[in-house]
Order: structure tokens, then sequence, then C-alpha cells
């Protein structure tokens, strides 16, 4: 069984209008069962055929089912072949918007069926008949539209949790929160990370207690610019305070060459990279 989706507007099929002089004297008998189809309008169209009415006397049986899908109608379109076509088998699938008219859609359904009804007309000796017509897709049309991103290719991430515990004799209270920024293109990439750490803990020793208050915050980012397939250049900075540490204030900056083993055109997939950096660092206690 072989399922066929044509696109309209690019693929034409037009039937010679040799199939109806005299000249053709094997013509297929076809029988179609469609109760949403303008059936005057199709028997005027494919007068190439032998329209029965019984389908016991019919060569080829065409079943059209139409559904409603909510933007439209989707047509599904059975060939079944009988009588020296029984292998011959077609399903052809045909959607229109809400957009399209009334003669539109018929007009459109009828090329369906031309279409459907090819390899039944091969096989019956009017191939000499037939004339297959393509009308190309203009030039606007082949270029596929740039999508555009909403957030002009920016990813954000914010992170938050907190950890609040109690016992006889101490407790214990953790937050973070943590917000990530990345903006990767084919000639850029920018990265920018915050994070806020606070843990407080408190002790109780007989009549005593003791409180330890522990803060980290800091900032880390990075710019850099493709210069190729494999090679960038950029800048890269952090800044931090931690009092574990008994860190007032520290912060670097640091220019870098940047060798990526893969190409820069697959570098949403595999990275591997190289990294050579010459700067600053200062750290105020």
């Amino acid at each position: 069984m072989k399922k066929h989706s044509i696109s309209l507007g690019c693929i034409l099929l037009f039937v010679s209008s040799l199939f109806a002089q005299n000249e053709i004297t094997d013509q297929v008998d076809l029988h179609i069962n469609c109760n949403a189809c303008d059936m005057n309008y199709l028997r005027q169209e494919l007068g190439y055929v032998n329209h029965v009415r019984d389908q016991a006397l019919a060569d080829v049986e065409l079943f059209v089912n139409r559904i409603n899908n909510g933007g439209g109608n989707t047509y599904e379109l059975t060939f079944s072949g009988k009588n020296g076509y029984e292998k011959i088998h077609q399903e052809l699938t045909y959607n229109t918007p809400r957009t399209m008219t009334s003669d539109e859609v018929r007009s459109g359904l009828l090329k369906y069926i031309e279409a459907g009804l090819v390899s039944y007309l091969m096989q019956s000796g009017m191939d000499d008949a037939l004339k297959l017509s393509v009308t190309p897709l203009k030039k606007e049309e082949r270029i596929k539209p740039v999508q555009s991103d909403s957030w002009n290719y920016w990813i954000f991430d914010v992170r938050a949790g907190a950890n609040i515990g109690k016992e006889s004799n101490q407790s214990n209270t953790d937050l973070n929160f943590g917000f990530n920024g990345e903006r990767v293109t084919e000639e850029w990439r920018i990265r920018n990370d915050v994070g806020i750490n606070y843990t407080e803990k408190h002790f109780n020793s007989g009549d005593d207690e003791i409180v330890s208050v522990r803060k980290n915050h800091y900032w880390s980012g990075g710019i850099v610019k493709s210069l190729g397939d494999h090679w960038s250049a950029g800048v890269f900075g952090y800044m931090g305070h931690n009092t574990y540490n008994n860190i007032d204030l520290s912060y670097n900056i640091r220019p870098a060459v940047e060798y990526n083993v893969f190409p820069t055109a697959k570098l949403f997939g595999a990275k591997l990279h190289l990294r050579i950096k010459l700067g600053m660092c200062k750290i105020i206690i």
C-alpha cells in the first residue's frame, strides 16, 4: 500500500484532450464514491474516462472521505483497481485551508484525482495520449523564508533553591539563586552567569549561641567572536564575593584565543575547545 501527498501549485497533471476524441477506444471505467464532491463538475472535466454508477462495473473505484481538521478540510482519496488493475492501489491526501474558495477546492481535488488515475491510464493503453506538465516554482517561492526568533537566539535559565532545617541544638538555612543567559550563533557566543548563595547556621552550646553566616555572590561571563570555521577570539570575566574565603572582592578580565576542533557550523552539536587565556586577576581581602 502506497500513500502519497502531492504539493498543489508545484505539479499539475493534465490529461490530453485526445481522450475525448474517438481515437481512444479503451477507456477506464471509473466509479466515484464521494458525498462532498461536485459530481457534475468531475464528470465534465474527467471526460476521458467512462463514469459508471454501479461500482460492480468499474475498473477503478475511487472513495473520497472528507475530514474537518479544524483549520480546514482534509480529503483522503483511495483508488482501488479491478478487472486487470488489481495490483494498482493509490492513496492520496489533499489538504484545504479555510481561506480556499469552493471553486479552488474542487479544482485542487480534480488535480489529485487526475494524479491518482495516471497509473491506471498508463496500463490501459492510453499512455500515448498522456501529457505531463510541471509548473516550476517562482524564485521567491523556492527560497525558504528565514524563521524569525522572537528571543533573538537568547536562552535563559533561572534556578532557585532553599533548605531549612532545625534540631534541638542547631538550625540551618541555605538559600541559593542563579541566573544564566546565553546567546549562540555562528558569529557570536555570549554568556552571562550570576549566582547568589546564602548560608546561615545557629549552634547552641549551653548558654551561648554561635551564629555562622556565609555569603557567596559571583558573576562570570564571556563574549567570543568567530574568526572562521575553527578559530575564535574573545574576552572572559569574573567578579565574586566570598565570606568563607575572606574575599571581599575578586575579579579578573582575560582575553582569549580559542580553537574548536569541530567547525563553527556544528557548534550546536559536539564541542571540543582548546582555549588560551591571558589576563589580570585581582583579589581584595
